[in-house]
């Protein structure tokens, strides 16, 4: 497998020649990002004694201890650490002009399961990550279907029945929040989904809104509550469509009728009728 590393170059105001802060991420041909089997050390000038839980790498221009294994504590330090969390933003908003902020991308940061290393530089993992989630919070960041971006406050996840049956559209009136958007899918066995979770992204709710379905047609409807019964996710928060076309939900449904096709009226009533009668005693 050919690989290679995107790199990302921040000038910091230093006495010394070298003032630039660089990130390394290492991709594949297809710019895929790498994840190491293991986590890296910090750099500067070379290689330190120093971990820093990461997947990928940053050098930056710290001034040694006296081994010249690890930053000393200073004023100086702080401040080029500072930086090393102005470069992580200014890289994700050149990774997002690039479409490279993907999958694969979000499998490198660090999660809330990865741990600070021994010999790390004082808490660097933590601030790192604490400064990561704030921008995917603040940011728009989050990958997201058809090539688009948000903060992580916008976006959600679908569930089984979102993903075949809502658009766009739905999604801004189900959650009332017109900049809310459909993510990109994330397994749950992955560190994606680890991260995802330090961001509380969560799925879709399968109750949806009346705002939604006061929009929708019976064809739609028809598809929505079988979908519930298929998923086993009929509740009794679910709104039903009464025969006066009013929605109520399940538990306060007496008589359940939905306005469909002949065709199909009857054993889909029958269908709605026996499931809210089960979730009401």
């Amino acid at each position: 497998m050919s690989e290679k590393f995107l790199l990302f170059k921040h000038k910091i105001k230093t006495g010394k020649e070298n003032n630039v802060i660089k990130l390394a991420f290492k991709v594949d041909a297809n710019n895929k990002f790498i994840k190491d089997e293991h986590p890296n050390n910090l750099f500067t000038y070379f290689k330190l004694k120093v971990g820093t839980g990461l997947f990928f790498y940053i050098h930056a221009p710290f001034e040694l201890d006296f081994g010249r294994t690890r930053p000393e504590d200073s004023e100086e330090n702080e401040y080029i650490k500072r930086e090393c969390f102005i470069a992580l933003t200014k890289c994700f908003e050149h990774f997002k002009k690039k479409k490279f902020l993907n999958s694969s991308f979000l499998e490198i940061l660090p999660n809330s399961d990865d741990e600070t290393p021994p010999s790390s530089y004082g808490n660097i993992l933590d601030e790192i990550r604490e400064n990561i989630f704030k921008n995917f919070k603040k940011n728009d960041f989050w990958p997201c279907v058809n090539n688009q971006y948000t903060n992580a406050e916008n976006a959600y996840l679908h569930n089984e029945i979102t993903k075949f049956l809502y658009n766009a559209k739905d999604l801004c009136l189900d959650v009332n929040n017109e900049q809310a958007k459909w993510s990109i899918d994330v397994k749950k066995d992955s560190r994606n989904y680890k991260f995802l979770k330090g961001l509380n992204i969560y799925p879709a709710e399968y109750s949806a809104s009346e705002n939604l379905l006061q929009g929708k047609n019976n064809d739609w409807l028809i598809k929505y509550y079988s979908a519930l019964f298929k998923y086993e996710k009929f509740s009794r928060e679910i709104l039903i469509k009464t025969n006066d076309d009013k929605f109520v939900a399940t538990i306060k449904a007496e008589v359940i009728k939905v306005c469909i096709t002949a065709d199909l009226f009857l054993s889909f009533q029958d269908r709605v009728f026996l499931g809210s009668q089960n979730l009401m005693t």
